[in-house]
């Protein structure tokens, strides 16, 4: 008959199963008392089996002798005594019982699935579903002083099924009961999301073989992947979290550093006040770790420095609420976190580096525990109680053992007794030896990712900062892990049972750098297509494919394992989906793999690329000697960037006992950074004398150079970088702006000033070479830097800005000077910004407050200061900005250009700009800016720059900077290929931090484009404008051409009848999916002549057609093309 059971009857059932140990241990019952009862548990579970007592009590008797023969040859293996403490459980029970014969399918009873019950939240009755083998791993252990108490039931009378021997009846149901229900489900609300908690019956006591009984929380295992969150003090100087430390153990780099940059007496302590975090937005901080997929959020409660970024009640004036932040940073984080429906977890510091207490301790051996007893122990209550965490992440405790720490004392109050008892985890880290033995799960170590599948829960917790967990000043991109490396570990550590866990380091004003953001967004980006072969999965037979390195398997299997959640699939779980993980697309779109042959021979399978609606064209290609190649579509019509997922999922048959297959292909092709071109070319060379008025001086030709070059960096830097709001934060201070005139009240004092500002400019990470390194690397081939900005704050030692200039304050450098030498050896040409007028310099306020009638400021100071940098540095641009108050008869401009082109020694190779006064820009000048951003989109009869920011909203360098607020590497080739199609260079400006870093995401998108570069380069460098710019039928189509004889005189100019033509470029910003592109402006071109056409980067020659006036050119799998962005074709004669 069918079998049915409400929800509450059937656990209600597994609790009056779980009794007593008495049900294996008669000797146990001591008491008559003891003896009866159990008489009348046996007779309460025959009557609900429908079988004699007598008979119950013999087989459980012959199970018992079996599990102690098991047992004892478990004991040997593990030099046990077989006679210790230990007595069966029911988990032993499902163990012995299949034991008996692991080999046979039994046709099983039907069991209680609760899924849709509990999901739907309803005690109705649930319908049976067939039951499955269980898990064949040794039984745990219960100490013999673990007595579960009866629990009074009513009794559900059932008869067996026939021809069913009674002991199989009871012995599959119960161990089919005891390893799906045995937990316990009980389900509640949060968010809208249902929520299942493993609720332990058990109470745990003090020592790790009882401890380590617990299940684990379903909760974590499906999470899969979490976010690291280190930040405190240490962000401060920004070298690691270890900054302390080394600094007290006498690392030479971190002495130098001291001694540079602060006093004598100065403390670690002293960089709390600094750790003013002032920009931290929790909600902003989780939202950004939502949209990144990750369904865990652990933060540092407190490092080993001891400050607790919580109002610790044992560690007064050392926490985030006293001092620093002002914050219970703790609480704002986890409110956020918890509010966007993930869970939230801390770190926490066993040990504290200079803690008094500890140092006692130690210092008696460990005898004595003053520090665990006064301090760890009431902090970690503290922070269970007040923040209710479902991740407990214990570090720092290898110092001395579990005992001192008093690890398993307070794991059983959490297990047992805190407010998170049932949902809660902790990690492996409780005392010298523990980890990998101990815990809900096991970190081993650092960057722990075995490859291979592990019989207990495990965690990679790895960092995106390869060099350090906390923020780390001079990290350069390179530094950081790529999204290819990223993926590398969350598959592999997925595949073989594990969790990731992601780490990025916050700043000390509260912002998560943008490269760390880039890295989130895209891992998010690839989880909302990829996320089912992650998020739920279970290991499956296979990790790593056999002959295929790049391939990683998952698998979805009901019912889950709560018992062992690594454990491979048994033969009878239903397998709803197997993924196989490929890292590396291959050349040929055809896909070998070994060890999924053997499925896909058994059964018909469908087979998906996921995030493509099943529209692609997937499917095996063949099955031979065992292996099986899979036809991939191509590259070009998959939507996901850099990693690809097959699923093969087997049709409906009359019986499945077979999982579904789902395949996961992980790929994406890194270009590595090479080094572009650069190359030094000599300036145009001019022969006649100028006069100082603009009808003469617009006759002088271009430096051809410029023309050439193409391409330059803008750097914004200076005293605004401190305080990072822009370049414009004094002048918008001064000018009522509400939001500046707030934060300076929160975080400075009254008579706080901006010139207090400059003894914070340290630049103390600056390193001129590391930076033309990088610029050259761009295939920038020109470096513009801020000489001076509006506040007057010059980076050289101005003669006119004593005590406000680089050298005098702030860096103690000639910034300019070091600059410009690193910058020309590596063969770039040095330019300066120069800003005309200065905000509240007093000479030039008394000049406008005359009109203008007067020059002090101009003759006095201006004039002056731009000779100097001329003389002293020879810049081949000058780029003037501040000249829109007044005309340029104020400022001097022609009788100033006038000498800079006939007597200055760079008068030969010199460019400048347009902004000399009021009137001028985008009049004269050698080429013009006329307004920042400027890009027409359509040629100009002028040479003429874009000059644009990475950041959209700043020129100088802005702390609250997020990934949003920057140009991706697709806007950045746009601009760079729009404006170079329409006669124009671009300047691509960067701000460096106070200290003298660019920041990573700056660093990547220079990076990326100067990989562009190193294969597109031949279609922008030296160019020319072509007959047409944008395509006029396909707006992705910008072009370019290349003259044999370039105008220097006219460089925008478009060829003339008479020009010979050498190559004409088309660079398209979008790969078609269908790999033919259509255009129309090369048709006419192209009928003219035999013509060959070539993908740069690619061998081979391009096929093409003309019809209708319309050119469509048949582009080579996507797979096989190096560029990963914007793609050229080249033109030319065969």
């Amino acid at each position: 008959m069918e079998w049915e059971w409400t929800k509450d009857k059937t656990l209600k059932l597994i609790e009056l199963l779980q009794v007593n140990a008495s049900l294996w241990n008669p000797s146990l019952c001591d008491t008559r008392r003891e003896k009866q009862k159990r008489k009348e548990e046996l007779r309460a579970i025959a009557d609900i089996l429908g079988i004699s007592v007598p008979d119950t009590t013999k087989k459980i008797q012959h199970l018992r002798t079996q599990y102690n023969r098991e047992s004892a040859k478990e004991a040997r293996v593990n030099a046990e005594d077989p006679n210790d403490r230990y007595v069966s459980n029911w988990y032993a029970y499902e163990y012995l019982h299949f034991m008996k014969d692991s080999s046979k399918v039994y046709k099983i009873l039907q069991s209680v699935e609760l899924t849709d019950t509990i999901a739907s939240q309803n005690e109705t009755t649930a319908a049976l579903t067939d039951c499955k083998l269980f898990n064949l791993s040794p039984p745990h252990k219960v100490p013999r002083t673990e007595i579960l108490h009866p629990v009074k039931s009513e009794i559900i009378h059932q008869s067996s099924p026939r021809d069913r021997d009674e002991f199989s009846v009871f012995g599959e149901y119960i161990a089919n009961e005891l390893r799906s229900l045995k937990v316990g489900l009980s389900s509640g609300v949060e968010n809208d999301t249902i929520v299942l908690k493993s609720k332990q019956c058990k109470k745990f006591e003090p020592y790790w073989a009882n401890l380590d009984t617990r299940i684990l929380p379903q909760w974590y295992d499906e999470a899969k992947i979490g976010i690291f969150v280190h930040w405190g003090i240490y962000s401060v100087p920004g070298f690691s979290e270890w900054f302390w430390n080394n600094w007290e153990e006498k690392e030479m780099v971190i002495q130098k550093f001291m001694k540079n940059y602060f006093a004598p007496g100065f403390t670690y302590q002293d960089f709390a006040p600094m750790f003013k975090a002032e920009f931290f937005d929790p909600n902003q901080w989780a939202h950004l770790f939502m949209k990144a997929g990750v369904r865990y959020v652990v933060l540092t409660s407190k490092h080993h420095d001891g400050f607790c970024l919580f109002p610790s009640q044992r560690s007064f004036s050392w926490n985030s609420c006293e001092v620093g932040p002002k914050l219970d940073v703790v609480s704002e984080l986890s409110n956020a976190v918890k509010q966007v429906g993930l869970k939230f977890g801390v770190y926490h510091s066993l040990f504290e580096w200079f803690n008094p207490m500890y140092k006692e301790d130690k210092k008696n051996n460990f005898k004595t525990l003053y520090y665990p007893n006064m301090k760890l122990w009431p902090e970690l209550k503290q922070l269970v109680n007040d923040y209710k965490p479902s991740l407990l992440w214990a570090d720092g405790d290898w110092e001395a053992y579990d005992t001192y720490w008093r690890s398993t004392d307070f794991l059983a109050w959490l297990y047992n007794e805190s407010p998170v008892k049932d949902v809660i985890v902790v990690n492996d880290r409780w005392g010298k030896g523990t980890s990998c033995k101990h815990g809900d799960f096991y970190n081993c170590h650092d960057h722990y990712n075995p490859g291979k599948l592990q019989p207990h829960k495990w965690e990679n917790a790895f960092t995106v900062d390869k060099k350090s967990w906390g923020f780390r000043k001079t990290m350069n991109s390179n530094e950081t892990m790529t999204m290819k490396e990223i993926l590398h570990e969350i598959v592999t550590s997925v595949s073989c049972g594990g969790n990731v866990l992601i780490n990025v380091g916050p700043t000390q004003y509260g912002t998560i750098p943008p490269i760390f953001q880039d890295r989130l967004l895209k891992l998010g980006n690839w989880l909302e297509i990829n996320g089912k072969a992650i998020y739920g999965t279970s290991p499956w037979h296979h990790q790593n494919d056999a002959i295929n390195s790049d391939v990683w398997y998952t698998c979805h299997k009901t019912p889950y394992n709560v018992l062992h959640p690594t454990a491979k699939p048994l033969i009878t779980d239903t397998i709803s989906g197997i993924f196989a993980i490929f890292l590396t697309w291959p050349l040929s779109n055809r896909l070998i793999l070994k060890d999924v042959t053997g499925y896909i021979q058994s059964s018909v399978y469908e087979i998906e690329l996921l995030g493509n609606d099943g529209d692609l064209s997937v499917s095996i290609r063949e099955i031979k000697n065992g292996i099986t190649y899979v036809k991939l579509p191509d590259k070009a019509t998959v939507v996901v960037e850099y990693a690809w997922v097959l699923r093969f999922t087997p049709k409906i048959m009359k019986l499945i006992l077979l999982c579904i297959l789902v395949l996961y292909s992980v790929v994406r092709s890194y270009s590595k950074l090479e080094s572009g071109e650069s190359r030094h070319i000599s300036g145009h060379r001019v022969s006649k004398k100028y006069s100082p008025d603009w009808k003469d001086l617009d006759t002088r030709p271009l430096p051809h150079w410029y023309d050439d070059a193409k391409i330059g960096i803008f750097l914004h830097w200076g005293v605004y970088s401190v305080v990072g709001f822009s370049e414009w934060f004094w002048s918008n201070w001064k000018g009522g702006d509400k939001k500046i005139i707030k934060f300076m009240r929160e975080h400075y004092p009254p008579d706080f000033t901006y010139q207090d500002f400059a003894p914070m400019f340290k630049a103390e990470f600056f390193d001129p070479s590391e930076w033309a390194d990088l610029f050259l690397k761009s295939g920038a081939r020109y470096i513009v830097l801020t000489s001076k900005h509006h506040d007057g704050f010059t980076m050289f030692p101005s003669h006119r800005s004593y005590s406000w200039n680089s050298y005098d304050v702030g860096p103690k450098r000639d910034i300019v000077g070091e600059l410009s030498n690193a910058v020309r050896a590596a063969g770039l040409k040095f330019g300066v910004y120069h800003s005309l007028y200065e905000w509240f310099n007093p000479i030039y306020e008394a000049d406008k407050k005359n009109n203008f009638t007067t020059r002090y400021y101009a003759e006095t100071k201006l004039w002056p200061d731009l000779k100097q940098l001329i003389n002293d540095y020879k810049p081949s641009v000058l780029w003037s900005d501040g000249d829109w108050e007044t005309y340029d008869t104020y400022w001097k401009s022609t009788d100033f250009l006038a000498w800079l082109y006939n007597e200055s020694p760079v008068r030969d190779e010199i460019v400048v700009n347009d902004r000399w006064g009021i009137g001028i820009p985008c009049k004269h000048g050698d080429f013009y800016n006329c307004a920042d951003r400027y890009n027409p989109g359509s040629l100009q009869n002028h040479k003429w720059e874009n000059a644009f920011t990475v950041d959209s909203r700043s020129w100088g360098f802005r702390k609250p900077m997020t990934l949003n607020d920057t140009l991706s590497t697709e806007q950045l080739l746009y601009q760079v290929v729009s404006t170079v199609s329409c006669g124009g260079n671009v300047l691509i400006n960067v701000g460096p931090t106070q200290d003298g870093t660019i920041s990573p995401i700056f660093q990547e998108r220079l990076l990326d484009l100067g990989s562009w570069l190193k294969i597109n380069g031949e279609a922008i460098y030296s160019t020319s404008p072509w007959l047409h710019q944008n395509d006029s039928l396909n707006q992705d189509v910008w072009y370019t051409c290349r003259k044999a004889k370039h105008s220097h005189r006219h460089p925008t100019a478009i060829p003339k009848e008479t020009d010979n033509v050498t190559a004409i470029y088309a660079i398209f910003l979008n790969w078609p999916t269908t790999n033919i592109l259509l255009v129309k402006d090369l048709s006419t071109y192209l009928h003219n002549g035999v013509y060959k056409i070539e993908l740069l980067g690619n061998e081979g020659l391009i096929n093409w057609n003309i019809k209708n006036g319309v050119t469509s050119i048949e582009l080579p799998d996507k797979v096989k093309v190096r560029s990963q962005n914007a793609w050229t074709l080249k033109m030319s004669f065969k």
